[in-house]
């Protein structure tokens, strides 16, 4: 049976809307009628129309992005009454694997909980380090951090994007969802 899907995100550099489009694209090609929305362009008109809707920011110092947190809390109703997925992007997944479930907690079972929701799927992925993209006090802040290092110990070349994405996890886990 066809399904009506909503993938909608919110991004700051971009990584998150690229995941989004992957997510949709995989649906598509199990047979399914997929919309994307950017929350960052504004808000959905109808979520109930949906069979399923996909949720997804990035994480910027710790916290969603305003867009998709607005949308959870202002859409929480909708969203109680169709089957939902969330995933977050950033780095924290590729820097500390082993803190996945503690990630999961942290940044989507308790900010959708809070809401009242129940998701079907959760989902946690590495994000896209591009230091060309970002000010000279967040790249300072990176350096000290020792993020540069990390990623150049594991073979990145930092002075072009550090892409952290699992894109065979990515569509992986966006078949599982259909």
């Amino acid at each position: 049976m066809m399904m009506k899907v909503l993938v909608a995100f919110a991004t700051k550099h971009g990584a998150t809307a690229e995941v989004a489009e992957e997510i949709a694209q995989t649906i598509r090609g199990e047979g399914h009628d997929v919309d994307v929305a950017d929350l960052g362009r504004g808000t959905m008109d109808d979520v109930d129309s949906y069979d399923l809707a996909v949720v997804g920011s990035g994480i910027i110092a710790g916290n969603w992005i305003k867009g998709a947190r607005r949308f959870i809390e202002k859409r929480s109703g909708e969203l109680r009454r169709v089957r939902t997925a969330f995933f977050i992007v950033g780095s924290e997944p590729y820097f500390e694997p082993e803190r996945r479930e503690e990630l999961l907690a942290k940044y989507i079972t308790g900010p959708v909980s809070e809401q009242g929701l129940t998701p079907s799927s959760t989902a946690v992925f590495g994000g896209v380090f591009d230091f060309s993209k970002y000010g000279r006090v967040v790249t300072a802040i990176l350096t000290k951090m020792g993020v540069k290092k990390v990623l150049s110990d594991a073979g990145f070349d930092v002075s072009g994007p550090c892409d952290l994405r699992d894109w065979d996890r990515i569509r992986d886990w966006a078949s599982s969802l259909v």
